[in-house]
């Protein structure tokens, strides 16, 4: 493994090459799983509050336009 400096320096070096090493210092792929696995917990919930919330605001906007035309 090359020190960080010539990772960044080198110029010609294939940019996936420079991108695999760059991830084994910062360790993006570890924390962008982290994200998935934490949003794919909280989007198996969405479409529930998604049909509830607008089963809400058509009523309430039913609600509004018969109050406004009665």
């Amino acid at each position: 493994m090359r020190p960080q400096t010539e990772i960044l320096q080198t110029v010609g070096d294939d940019p996936l090459t420079e991108l695999m090493e760059l991830d084994m210092y910062y360790g993006w792929s570890r924390r962008i799983g982290k994200l998935r696995s934490v949003f794919a917990e909280r989007r198996s919930h969405l479409p529930l509050f998604m049909a509830v919330g607008t089963l809400v605001l058509g009523c309430a906007l039913i609600g509004a336009y018969l109050f406004i035309t009665l």
